[in-house]
């Protein structure tokens, strides 16, 4: 009797794995890499749909897909927009998607995520970057700030930023300025830039009474 010749999955002509001596390998695929539900690695039938009954291409036996379009980018209240004014690619009427972003992706004012201008520079032809800074690091309201309080690099008028991945250092790279305040205004001992301590509501000359008679409610 000939012995059996099994490819290089490990199963013969008949569909039966060398190992397990079953249809299915020890992974529990059989030869063509479906499971006994009859699901691929991928989670697809031998018709190419899910388990959730959508095909390839992720429109279900109806013709929709999870987003409410059919394949011919209508959705289902009737328009080739959603509920949220976003069409079949994800775009509104205007041609922008939910970050801001065109089909060539450029916002409305030309730059596109990486802060480059449509014209290859880091500022637009009017002369203000994305942040709407010039060059000489003016902001387009006039000022040196912009309207959150932030200069051209990042940093408000006591010189703390607020960039996500370093929150509220000082320029000098550390948690406080050259005086010793943190980004709320406040000391390591917990008195304001006024001289009051924040809990105690004490004056720093160590009564409830600054140097002009005045107590921290006459401030707040």
């Amino acid at each position: 009797m000939a012995s059996a010749i099994y490819n290089k999955a490990g199963f013969d002509e008949h569909g039966i794995h060398c190992k397990s001596g079953t249809r299915f390998n020890d992974k529990g695929y059989d030869a063509d890499g479906y499971d006994s539900n009859g699901y691929d690695r991928k989670g697809r039938n031998r018709n190419g749909r899910n388990l959730f009954g959508n095909d390839r291409d992720g429109f279900d036996r109806t013709g929709w897909n999870p987003s409410g379009f059919n394949r011919t980018g209508i959705h289902k209240n009737g328009t080739r927009y959603n509920d949220k004014g976003y069409d079949f690619e994800g775009f509104d009427s205007d041609g922008f998607n939910k970050y801001g972003y065109n089909r060539t992706g450029y916002d409305s004012e030309g730059f596109n995520s990486e802060c480059i201008h449509i014209n290859g520079t880091n500022y637009g032809d009017d002369g203000y970057n994305v942040n709407g800074f010039n060059i000489l690091k003016i902001h387009r309201n006039g000022t040196m700030y912009n309207d959150q309080g932030l200069d051209f690099d990042g940093y408000d008028n006591y010189g703390f930023n607020n960039i996500m991945n370093y929150p509220f250092l000082h320029r000098n790279g550390t948690k406080y300025d050259d005086n010793g305040f943190d980004f709320s205004g406040l000391t390591i001992d917990g008195f304001n830039r006024n001289g009051w301590h924040y809990d105690t509501h004490m004056n720093k000359n160590g009564t409830d009474r600054d140097d002009n008679g005045c107590t921290w409610y006459d401030y707040n």
